[in-house]
């Protein structure tokens, strides 16, 4: 009868500790964590990201924490990406200032976007504009691809889910 209770208590242990681990949100090194930090970067820091050779497509979206536009759109992102994550790499890249480090920081806490965000440290927006693309205006929302070949294309828009899907998708 002890040896029962005693493996009965056990079970109880295992099972209460499971439990916790469930509710804590421990999942046992099977599923990537997200990361939900906003890196501050130099633009030339991001340049080099971008012109960096990769097998993946890279999307960078512009965006900030003000642009209704851009926030509406940033879902289909996440969605899109997600579904394509082995071909595709996607970074947000906040036009805010960066004394407004800690607003886009609670921005990605609470919208907990799929891409790694980053802010620019230094909105000049007449130094980097051009090396993004000759025809941007400083409109957002605006995303730059580059295929793996290093090919870019250069959109000052919002996109629909479908829109972004179907131009992902032939970027591959």
């Amino acid at each position: 009868m002890k040896l029962i209770l005693g493996k009965m208590k056990q079970l109880s242990c295992f099972f209460g500790l499971a439990a916790l681990m469930l509710l804590q949100g421990c999942n046992g090194g099977t599923e990537k964590k997200e990361d939900l930090s906003v890196q501050v970067i130099a633009f030339e820091d991001l340049e080099s990201e971008i012109t960096k050779s990769s097998n993946k497509l890279k999307v960078v979206n512009f965006w900030a924490t003000w642009c209704k536009p851009c926030i509406e759109e940033m879902p289909y992102f996440d969605a899109v990406i997600k579904q394509e994550s082995e071909s595709a790499t996607l970074y947000f890249v906040s036009l805010d200032f960066v004394e407004d480090l800690e607003r886009v920081t609670k921005f990605v806490e609470k919208k907990k976007p799929y891409g790694k965000v980053m802010l620019l440290d230094n909105i000049n927006y007449d130094s980097f504009m051009p090396k993004v693309d000759s025809s941007w205006t400083g409109a957002i929302p605006a995303t730059l691809f580059v295929d793996s070949s290093g090919n870019q294309y250069f959109y000052e828009k919002s996109f629909s889910q479908d829109e972004l899907s179907t131009l992902i998708l032939s970027l591959l």
